[in-house]
């Protein structure tokens, strides 16, 4: 699925709205990081 998305996994960050990170965590899996402001990661 990754590979479908040109540059989804750039090795050098990339100025996006909302701030975002996608990270690789399997051969088949990955984790998307989203910056929301407003909340706190205990609530």
């Amino acid at each position: 699925m990754l590979e479908e998305v040109p540059g989804a996994l750039q090795a050098k960050p990339i100025k996006s709205y909302p701030p975002h990170e996608i990270e690789r965590t399997g051969e088949n899996a990955c984790r998307v990081t989203l910056a929301v402001a407003g909340l706190r990661p205990d609530a």
